[in-house]
């Protein structure tokens, strides 16, 4: 995790490549000092120690990644489709960030709630388009229904359950493997 005095850990990693030489900026002498914060709250040990992540346990990496996301980690996850972010929020580092986040106008687009139901519904160039700035493998929306289908589980809300049913006769295996288990999870809240 990156740690920045005027964004907190907020901050997005990237690459710039370029011809020109660039003055280097002198290291930011940060330190989380005893506290453990991050390490505590994160619900699958994927901070293990200060400093050190096993993205094969962190939740936002498995809301990006391709393939199937371990059962372990499918409860975890609750109603969230995308990302997880725990660790960001207890950070003390991210104190009064949050106020500016508030107050900042979001990008056209943006929504901080999504209908799992529409998710599951809409058409793959509708999810491709209207997500874009987000990653998810190949730009494969089936990913998206992905999480979705683990949120409809979690959120055990029987009226998602005709949506995630469509998934579970759905000939794609990854789609049909989270169905049934977002099933599973809808059955268990039933009884």
């Amino acid at each position: 995790m990156l740690i920045t005095r005027r964004h907190g850990s907020w901050v997005v990693l990237g690459t710039l490549v370029t011809d020109v030489e660039v003055d280097r900026s002198a290291p930011l002498e940060l330190d989380c000092g005893s506290c453990t914060l991050c390490i505590e709250a994160c619900p699958t040990g994927a901070l293990d120690e200060p400093g050190t992540l096993d993205s094969t346990r962190c939740l936002s990496y498995w809301t990006q990644a391709p393939g199937s996301i371990p059962e372990d980690y499918r409860g975890e996850l609750g109603a969230q489709v995308y990302g997880c972010d725990i660790c960001q929020d207890v950070c003390p580092w991210n104190r009064g960030i949050e106020k500016r986040r508030e107050d900042a106008v979001p990008p056209a687009g943006t929504e901080p709630h999504v209908s799992l139901v529409e998710w599951l519904e809409a058409g793959d160039e509708e999810l491709r388009t209207q997500y874009e700035r987000l990653y998810f493998p190949r730009k494969d929306p089936r990913y998206l229904r992905r999480n979705a289908l683990v949120a409809a589980g979690n959120a055990r809300d029987a009226e998602l359950r005709a949506a995630v049913e469509a998934y579970a006769r759905n000939g794609d295996p990854l789609l049909r493997e989270h169905a049934e288990w977002a099933l599973a999870q809808l059955d268990e809240e039933a009884q």
